[in-house]
């Protein structure tokens, strides 16, 4: 679960002439829109629209989702929300609620949302990528992989695994930052800060032996994930190994002119909110943008069963407080209450909520993207929209 402080920790990337995330066009734009359309999703949606005129499942995800839902805003509801779902062979995206307080357009499939710390997933899964092309191993210390000057324990030095699984003993985040006040204090941290602070951090606990959520761990395993493959910066690692083989024009973590216009407004407290904002060495703890219907097509990954970067993501490694017989993979929690596992991430940064949840048996994913932040029982809905989807038919 995530701590407080990082719902208001936040950065920009200045490399403007690397191409971002998966966006480099107005035709890969519109590309996106017209394969989603393609696809059966229900890109424009019709808000309030009579149900009995939509498809079943719209129906269904309409009613499971009505009371978590407010475009007047109530704390703990969100404003607007975009929902996907998607079992083997049949995926669907809409939304609901509005995209601006007390307004009547909902958002889409197309809406872009900012995702926060289910970013960590792809983290993982750039790292899993990395250990495919035994560019690095779960073995590799932070000390090979990040430089000399790095805290270690008493018993041995922290690994690419300790990272991965939030048992590296680092802070939540690191101390050195520079923005003043409480909104977006990482502000233009560097990799020249990063190295500062590590030069001199303390560990909270021995590598490997506590279970402590650390946005600068994870943070820490993007940038190496880049580092190690050659490329400049998360997003175009980002764009290589995930946007291409996907498929995806809208996951980013700076936006274009084309994709601005289909940015959603976050709100905190029924008031816009700042946009997450965080430096380039720990992009990949949160700082990627997407869609529903991208979110989706990511994680849909993970159902195949024939990724092996997936595989290695979804493994269990150590253990985990958050939930009943609960494990992590690699920045992925698995609990498993009923000898039934439920792989998931969420994500709350100042504007928004983000939740995905996955079970392998049967294969199927929920995702729940809100404008809003501190959106409550995210978890709880997509949950009880996959338990509906084991008995719901094709859609």
């Amino acid at each position: 679960m995530k701590t407080p402080i990082f719902s208001i920790l936040v950065m920009v990337l200045v490399l403007s002439s690397i191409p971002t995330g998966c966006s480099n066009s107005s035709a890969t734009s519109d590309a996106g829109l017209d394969a989603a359309q393609d696809a059966g999703l229900d890109a424009d949606h019709d808000g309030d629209a009579d149900c009995q005129d939509g498809p079943p499942i719209h129906c269904l995800l309409q009613e499971l989702t009505a009371s978590s839902v407010n475009p007047d805003y109530s704390p703990g509801k969100a404003i607007g929300l975009v929902v996907g779902v998607a079992t083997p062979g049949s995926r669907y995206v809409t939304g609901f609620g509005a995209t601006t307080p007390g307004g009547s357009t909902p958002p889409g499939a197309d809406s872009i949302y900012e995702i926060g710390s289910v970013t960590k997933v792809y983290s993982g899964y750039l790292l899993a990528r990395g250990i495919d092309r035994n560019e690095v191993a779960l073995t590799d210390s932070l000390e090979d992989t990040f430089g000399l000057n790095v805290p270690t324990g008493t018993q041995r030095p922290i690994t690419l695994l300790d990272l991965a699984t939030h048992t590296s003993g680092l802070k939540n985040f690191p101390d050195n930052v520079l923005y003043p006040g409480a909104i977006n204090p990482a502000r233009n941290y560097t990799v020249a800060l990063l190295e500062e602070y590590l030069s001199t951090a303390t560990l909270l606990h021995e590598p490997g032996t506590t279970y402590a959520y650390s946005n600068l761990g994870a943070g820490i395993l993007g940038y190496i994930a880049v580092t190690a493959s050659g490329e400049v910066t998360f997003d175009a690692l980002v764009h290589r190994e995930i946007c291409e083989p996907f498929g995806l024009v809208d996951t980013t973590t700076v936006l274009d002119t084309i994709q601005l216009p289909r940015k959603a407004m976050g709100y905190s407290n029924g008031a816009e909110a700042p946009p997450v904002d965080i430096g380039e060495p720990l992009h990949g703890s949160g700082m990627l943008r997407s869609t529903g219907d991208e979110v989706l097509r990511f994680f849909e990954g993970a159902l195949l069963g024939t990724d092996p970067a997936w595989t290695l993501v979804i493994t269990p490694y150590r253990d985990s407080p958050n939930g009943v017989n609960a494990k992590t993979g690699l920045l992925i929690n698995i609990e498993d209450p009923e000898g039934k596992a439920y792989y998931s991430k969420n994500g709350d940064v100042p504007g928004f909520t983000s939740q995905v949840v996955f079970t392998l048996n049967p294969p199927a994913v929920a995702v729940l993207l809100s404008n809003t932040a501190n959106t409550r029982g995210l978890y709880s809905l997509a949950k009880t929209i996959l338990a509906e989807l084991e008995t719901f038919p094709d859609f």
